[in-house]
C-alpha cells in the first residue's frame, strides 16, 4: 500500500502532499473498477496513518509549549529580581517557600487544564512532575540555608534586646542581671551553628562589660559617681580595660562636674543673695520715706523693721520698731483731747531718765501726737480738722442754695467741739477766705455775711462762725451773730451793724466815761459769767446801736436813756407788747442776762419750781457744792442770782458774789432749756 509523506517544514505547521498519482474521478462509471477501488482503499489507510502521526506530534508541541510556559512561571516565582523567593532571607524565605511551591502546583494544573488532548496533557504532567520534584530540591536547600540565617539573626536580635534590657535595667540589679545570663545563654547556643566554645566565651565577656560599662555610666549621670562607682567595684572583673577606664573616667568628670556647678551654684547663690540684699535695702529705704510723711501704720513699721533685721541691718532695724512704738501712740491716740495727752505726757517725763525704750518711744509718739493735735486744733476750723482726722468722716461743704449743708456742717462742729475740746469753728480756713472779704465792706455787706453764717441755724455755730471771721475789735459784729438768730434779731443786728458808721460821723455825742460806768453798774454783774471779751464785745455792739439810734432820733449830746436802751439792745432785749423778750431783767434786784426769745419770766419760773431731780437732768456740770463741801439744796439753789453763763446755761453766784462751784471747781451750770415750765 502506497504511504502518504507527511514533510515538516521550517515553521511550525505540517503540510500534508499525496504522491505523485493521476487523479481519480470516483464519480466516472469507468472508473468503478476492481483496481481503482483497490487504489482507494490504499489511498484511505495512508490518510488514517498520517493522521495519527499529525495529532501525536500536536499533542507534543502542545506539551512543551506548556512545559516552556511553566518554566518561565517556576524562573519568576524562584529567580526574579523583584519577586523571586531567592531574593529573600533569613525569617522572610521561611515564610514564603511554602506558598511559592503551592502557587507553582497550581501553576502546572492550570496549564494541565488547558492543553487540547489527554495525550498532551499526560506529556505535560510528565514534565511537570520531574521539574516540582526539581524545584522542591532546589527550594529544600535553600530553606535550609536561610532557616540558619533566620535564627542567627533571631538570637543575635534577641541578644541585642536582652543587654538593651539590661542597660535600662540600671537601677534594678536583680533584673539587670536576669537579662545579661538570658543573653550569655542564647549567645552559648549560637555556638552550636559552626561556631567556638571559644567564640561564645569571648563574645559573652565582650557584651558583659559593654553593657556594665552602659549600666555604671548611667548610674553615674542619674544617681551620682558614688552610684557609678559601687557598681564598679562590686564588678570590676566584669569589665575590660577599656570598658573599666570608660567608667572611671565617667565618675572622675562627673565629679569635677558636680563640684564645679556646687562652686557655680554657690557663687550665683551669693550673687543672688547680694542683689537680692540690695533690692531688698531699696525697697526698705523706699518704704521708710514713704512712711516718714506720715503713711502707713505701725504694723507698717514693724514689718519695716523686721525687714531690716532679715538683711542684717540691726541699726535700722531698732529705729523703725521705736517708730513703730510712736505711730502705735499715734493710733491709740488718735482724736484724744490735748488734756489727756498733756497728763499722760507729763506722767513720763516725771520719771526723769527712767524710761525703758518702748516707755521712751511712747513718749516721743504722745510729744508727736500733742503737735500734730494742737496744730490741727490750731488752724480754722480746728475741732472739725481733729475730728474727721480722729474719726475718717468728712464734714459737707457749705452751699448756699442748700440750707441743710450749713445746718449738716453746724451740728459736725457742735460736736466735734464737744469730743475734741476746741472751740465751736464751723468755718475752715477757705470758707473764712471767701466771707471775710466782705466783712470789711459796708453795713449791707456785712449783713450779707452775717445772714449767710446765720444759716448754721444753731448760736452756737454762728457765733463761733463769727469769731471765726473777726479781729479783737469787731465785737459788734459778734454781738450781732447772737442776735440774729432771735425773734427780731435781724432788726437789732442791722442797728449794731449800722452804728459804727454813725458813730464816725457824730462822735461827740457818745460819752464813753459815762458810758463805762452805766454799763458797769448795770450790765457788767449780769455777764461776769460770760468770757471777758464777751462783755466788750456788748459794750461795742450797745456802743453801736447807742450811735444809730442817736443819729435816729438827732441827738447831739450824751443821753443816758439812749445809752441803756442800747445795752439791753446789745443784749438781745426787745419790747414785743408790754412783754421784754431777751436783754436784762432784775432777780432780786439785781439784774441778769436772759437769752434772746426768752423772758425774765420765764428763766426766773423754772428756776423757781425747779426739784432735785429736774436739777439732775437739767445739770450741764458735776453736783453743785458749797466752799465747805456741803452739797447744796435745790430750794438754797433756787434763792441765789441766776448767772448767765452763755446760751441758756445758767450758774449761780453766791452771796460772797463768787460763782457756786462743783467738786471739781468748776462753776456749777444748769441749762434753763431742759427744766419744765410749772405754774
Amino acid at each position: 500500500m502506497a504511504r502518504v509523506q507527511v514533510p515538516t517544514t521550517p515553521g511550525r505547521s505540517v503540510q500534508v502532499q499525496p504522491l505523485d498519482a493521476p487523479p481519480l474521478r470516483y464519480t466516472e462509471a469507468r472508473n468503478f473498477t476492481g483496481e481503482a477501488v483497490e487504489r482507494l482503499g490504499q489511498s484511505m489507510g495512508g490518510l488514517a496513518e498520517g493522521l495519527h502521526d499529525l495529532n501525536l506530534r500536536k499533542a507534543e508541541y502542545s506539551a512543551k509549549t506548556g512545559a516552556l510556559t511553566f518554566g518561565g512561571i517556576a524562573e519568576k516565582k524562584l529567580h526574579d529580581p523583584e519577586e523571586g523567593l531567592f531574593r529573600l532571607q533569613g525569617k522572610a524565605a521561611l515564610d514564603a517557600y511554602e506558598g511559592v511551591l503551592e502557587d507553582l502546583s497550581k501553576e502546572a494544573n492550570t496549564i494541565s487544564a488547558g492543553l487540547p488532548s489527554p495525550v498532551a496533557k499526560r506529556l505535560f504532567d510528565d514534565n511537570a512532575a520531574a521539574r516540582m520534584q526539581s524545584l522542591r530540591q532546589q527550594v529544600g536547600n535553600f530553606v535550609v540555608r536561610e532557616r540558619q540565617v533566620f535564627e542567627e539573626e533571631t538570637d543575635i536580635a534577641l541578644t541585642q534586646n536582652e543587654l538593651r534590657d539590661a542597660g535600662r535595667a540600671w537601677d534594678n540589679d536583680e533584673q539587670s542581671e536576669i537579662h545579661l545570663a538570658t543573653a550569655a545563654s542564647i549567645i552559648a547556643k549560637r555556638a552550636n551553628r559552626g561556631r567556638s566554645l571559644e567564640w561564645a566565651q569571648n563574645e559573652i565577656e565582650l557584651r558583659e562589660s559593654e553593657t556594665r560599662r552602659d549600666i555604671g555610666l548611667a548610674r553615674v549621670a542619674n544617681i551620682g559617681p558614688d552610684a557609678g562607682e559601687a557598681y564598679f567595684e562590686k564588678h570590676r572583673d566584669s569589665f575590660s580595660a577599656d570598658d573599666a577606664r570608660a567608667v572611671q573616667s565617667g565618675i572622675r568628670i562627673r565629679r569635677e562636674a558636680i563640684a564645679a556647678d556646687q562652686r557655680r551654684v554657690e557663687a550665683e547663690a551669693r550673687a543672688q543673695a547680694a542683689a537680692a540684699k540690695a533690692q531688698e535695702r531699696e525697697r526698705l529705704e523706699t518704704l521708710r520715706t514713704q512712711l516718714e510723711t506720715g503713711a502707713g501704720s505701725s504694723a507698717d513699721w514693724i514689718a519695716l523693721a523686721d525687714g531690716y533685721a532679715r538683711i542684717g541691718d540691726t541699726s535700722n532695724a531698732a529705729a523703725a520698731r521705736a517708730k513703730a512704738g510712736e505711730t502705735r501712740v499715734s493710733e491709740v491716740y488718735r482724736g484724744a483731747p490735748l488734756a489727756q495727752i498733756d497728763q499722760d505726757i507729763a506722767e513720763l517725763e516725771a520719771k526723769q531718765g527712767r524710761l525703758s525704750p518702748d516707755q521712751a518711744s511712747r513718749l516721743n509718739g504722745l510729744r508727736s501726737v500733742r503737735e500734730q493735735t494742737a496744730s490741727r486744733l490750731s488752724q480754722p476750723g480746728g475741732a472739725m480738722r481733729q475730728e474727721q482726722y480722729a474719726t475718717g468722716q468728712v464734714a459737707s461743704a457749705l452751699d448756699l442754695s442748700d440750707p441743710d449743708s450749713f445746718k449738716s456742717r453746724a451740728s459736725f462742729a457742735v460736736a466735734a467741739s464737744h469730743r475734741q475740746g476746741g472751740a465751736i469753728e464751723p468755718l475752715f480756713a477757705e470758707d473764712v477766705r471767701r466771707l471775710e472779704g466782705d466783712l470789711h465792706g459796708e453795713a449791707a455787706q456785712r449783713l450779707k455775711v452775717l445772714r449767710t453764717i446765720a444759716l448754721f441755724g444753731d448760736p452756737r455755730a454762728i457765733e463761733g462762725a463769727a469769731r471765726q471771721l473777726t479781729s479783737q475789735d469787731d465785737g459788734e459784729f459778734r454781738i450781732a451773730a447772737t442776735l440774729i438768730s432771735s425773734p427780731g434779731g435781724e432788726k437789732l443786728a442791722l442797728e449794731v451793724l449800722r452804728g459804727r458808721d454813725a458813730l464816725a460821723t457824730s462822735a461827740k455825742v457818745f460819752d464813753s466815761g459815762l458810758a463805762q460806768s452805766e454799763f458797769n453798774r448795770m450790765a457788767a454783774p449780769a455777764l461776769a459769767g460770760m468770757p471777758p471779751d464777751y462783755s466788750r464785745d456788748v459794750f461795742d455792739a450797745a456802743k453801736s446801736v447807742y450811735a444809730e439810734r442817736a443819729r435816729q432820733r438827732g441827738a447831739t449830746a450824751w443821753d443816758s436813756g439812749i445809752w441803756r436802751g442800747a445795752i439791753n439792745a446789745a443784749l438781745g432785749g426787745e419790747v414785743k407788747g408790754s412783754v421784754q423778750h431777751g436783754g436784762l431783767s432784775k432777780f432780786g434786784g439785781r439784774w441778769v442776762s436772759i437769752p434772746p426769745g426768752w423772758t425774765g419770766n420765764g428763766v426766773f419760773r423754772r428756776l423757781a419750781t425747779m426739784t432735785g431731780p429736774d436739777t439732775g437732768k437739767a445739770a450741764v456740770s458735776d453736783a453743785a457744792m458749797w466752799p465747805d463741801g456741803k452739797t447744796v439744796t435745790v430750794s438754797e439753789l433756787r434763792k441765789l442770782t441766776p448767772v448767765r453763763l452763755g446760751g441758756t446755761r445758767y450758774g449761780f453766784r453766791t452771796r460772797a458774789g463768787r460763782l457756786l462751784g462743783t467738786k471739781s471747781g468748776r462753776p456749777y451750770a444748769l441749762d434753763i432749756a431742759k427744766l419744765p415750765v410749772r405754774k
